[in-house]
Parts: C-alpha cells; structure tokens; sequence
C-alpha cells in the first residue's frame, strides 16, 4: 500500500473537497513539520489531513509517467525497492525520488569509470579478480535477491557507489 500526504477544504455542506498534494504550497517548521498549507490557484488555506492510501477519492495520487518522464522507469522502480519491502506501507516521498536518481547517476558513472576494464575483461575472459568491495557487494546483493523483501539487496550496493 502506497501512502501520501492529504489535503482538503471542508465545504459548507459539510462534504470534503480533497486537493492533489501537487496542487499546495506546505509551509513547515524548523523541524520539517507541516504547518499549514494554501492551494496554489487562489492562495487560500487548505486543511491538512494528514498522510493516508493514495485514491482517487482523495485526489492524492502519484502519476506514475510523470515520474518516469522525469526521472526514468529504472529510478522509479529503484524507489519503491528502497523505500520499503512489499509487505509493509510505503510513504511517498519526492525527495526520496530524487536521490534514487542521485544513487542511479553515481553507479551508472561507478561502471562507466571502470568501462575500460570490463571490456578487457569481457574480451579476454579474464578470470574473476579477488575479493573487492565491489564483488563483495555484489555477491552480497546476489544472495539478498534471493530473499522475499528486496530492500536488503538494494541496499548492499549503496557502499561502494558513494562518491570519494
């Protein structure tokens, strides 16, 4: 199940008008704490209903090609990995999917660094060098993958992706 922030307007009516979180402005305090929030078509307050199951009743969903056309299918998926295994709630996070795309960009360059020895080890069948950190973390992720959560097993790769 995939959570996310709510917001909405009470109408006088009583029934709730629900806002897309992409739709307002949040104001937080010093602690990144939520404080108020106002839509951003007419700048008046909205209440804040807190984080919730993404529905379209409550108008709080994520599209997913808006994600994909920004930051690509690889880190989208790469997300939902990271951020919890499958059997418990996920919580939305823009941010989170922002350093996705850091964490992919910082492997795509690790490999593409190391380019020309994997060629010349793909051309000459060389045999597997000792232990590195990076086999390691490979051999790490390969027994994790086995496992029912992948979260571990994306998680193991992180070390030696990190920038020096």
């Amino acid at each position: 199940m995939v959570l996310n922030e709510t917001y909405y307007r009470e109408e006088a009516s009583g029934k709730k008008h629900w806002f897309n979180p992409d739709d307002v402005t949040l104001t937080t305090d010093d602690r990144g704490r939520p404080v108020s929030a106002v839509l951003k078509a007419d700048g008046q307050p909205v209440s804040l209903g807190g984080i919730e199951k993404m529905s379209k009743s409550k108008n709080n969903g994520i599209d997913p090609q808006v994600q994909i056309e920004q930051y690509g299918a690889d880190t989208a998926r790469l997300f939902t990995m990271f951020a919890s295994p499958p059997e418990q709630t996920l919580e939305w996070s823009g941010s989170g999917v922002e350093g996705a795309n850091r964490y992919l960009k910082r492997v795509w360059n690790f490999g593409f660094a190391q380019r020309d020895a994997i060629r010349a080890a793909v051309r000459r069948r060389l045999p597997l060098p000792p232990p590195t950190t990076a086999r390691r973390c490979a051999a790490k992720c390969t027994r994790c993958c086995s496992r029912p959560t992948t979260t571990s097993s994306a998680s193991s790769t992180t070390p030696w992706c990190r920038p020096a």
